[in-house]
């Protein structure tokens, strides 16, 4: 990738010298810079390649030029496709979806009353995939932007938490976010067993792979008792939009009926949204 585009930018510097209208600047992803030639119908037998400051063969070029006729093809058939089915077409991305937002959306899902009319469906094969296996055992409470929490779900019996802090936009964290979180709804509640119990998890569920928690929101606040952990001590999960929750929508989409085009297409574009 790295060959390709400095092979890249050395092909663009011509071209702009050729092309003295074109738009296309250094720099871009390999995609992005195709999708732009491609578009502006930059012929690439134009470029004189005895100039070029690199070690790259002229064959190596010409198979670079043969990349763009391929994917001239694939759009050719991509605009077809969106003639017949509108594949390009998202309904959201006509809104501006902050991390509220995406806590409602999911919320909506996880909500066993939600007038998606699955009940549990959504619920119960979250749970399931997060690794319990007694999603039947008692009864479980979900909300959305209480107490701060993006969103918590709760049992009574047996005791159990998820916590979700919702980063679908990568805000920056908040000091001792999630301790507080572990130390208000699952140390309070259950301190003798509050930290080596599977039934209690912290997912970070982020859009962004390189996305961790930093370490001032796992740190204990400076005015807690000494005899509390310096850091939460629970494993933080973490999950990803594109990943994890796509996984968990895609098999919930398996299990909705066939004739449920309505709630069908919701989450395919929700997942779309994603991609």
């Amino acid at each position: 990738m790295n060959e390709n585009t400095d092979l890249l930018s050395d092909l663009l510097t011509q071209t702009e010298e050729v092309y003295k209208n074109t738009l296309i600047k250094k720099n871009l992803v390999l995609k992005k810079l195709i999708e732009d030639i491609s578009y502006k119908k930059i012929k690439l037998h134009h470029i004189d390649y005895s100039k070029l400051n690199v070690i790259q063969t002229k064959s190596r070029l010409m198979g670079f030029e043969n990349i763009l006729i391929d994917f001239e093809k694939i759009l050719e058939k991509e605009n077809a496709l969106s003639k017949e089915k509108s594949i390009r077409f998202n309904v959201l991305d006509f809104f501006r979806i902050d991390e509220t937002l995406h806590s409602r959306l999911l919320g909506f899902f996880l909500d066993k009353n939600a007038n998606h009319g699955q009940g549990d469906l959504f619920l119960k094969k979250f749970i399931e995939n997060l690794g319990y296996n007694d999603y039947d055992e008692g009864k479980w409470n979900v909300t959305v932007e209480k107490q701060r929490i993006d969103i918590l779900i709760e049992r009574n019996h047996p005791h159990s938490v998820i916590i979700i802090e919702n980063k679908s936009n990568d805000a920056i964290d908040q000091e001792n976010q999630i301790y507080r979180y572990w130390h208000r709804t699952i140390y309070c509640k259950n301190k003798e067993e509050c930290a080596n119990n599977d039934k209690y998890k912290i997912i970070y569920l982020v859009a962004n792979d390189a996305k961790l928690p930093s370490e001032n929101t796992l740190f204990k606040p400076i005015n807690f008792p000494d005899n509390l952990a310096a850091v939460v001590p629970l494993k933080i999960e973490r999950w990803n939009f594109n990943n994890e929750i796509k996984c968990w929508l895609e098999d919930c989409l398996n299990l909705i009926g066939k004739e449920n085009y309505r709630l069908k297409e919701y989450i395919k574009q929700y997942i779309e949204f994603w991609n």
